[in-house]
């Protein structure tokens, strides 16, 4: 049941538990090189700030070692924590040619 759970539900929503416990999400996608990444703004602003967010990177066209795009890429989250977001940095791994695909994000606080 989600009775006292209020929220948005999508690729990109959040949710928001009876003690005031939220849980955002969303994906980016895009394809770029090695450096400043998206800024990623979150569904509703965190009324502290959030205590923890994961980054899961995105293979969108399968492609790995051998095909026509590398995504052997990793992003970080960059800058101090805001109740509306944060920056990201894309860093490539080894081969000149991979690019940035794309990742989901998963954040959470009071």
């Amino acid at each position: 049941s989600d009775q006292g759970y209020t929220g948005g539900r999508g690729v990109i929503g959040w949710r928001r538990s009876p003690d005031g416990y939220i849980e955002q999400w969303g994906r980016v996608q895009g394809v770029r090189g090695e450096g400043t990444g998206p800024n990623i703004t979150f569904p509703i602003a965190f009324p502290n700030e959030w205590e923890n967010v994961t980054l899961t990177e995105w293979n969108r066209s399968g492609g790995g070692a051998g095909q026509w795009i590398h995504v052997d890429c990793f992003t970080q989250v960059t800058g101090d924590p805001s109740t509306t977001g944060f920056g990201t940095f894309i860093q490539k791994a080894g081969d000149s040619e991979n690019f940035w695909e794309g990742c989901f994000w998963r954040a959470s606080g009071y």
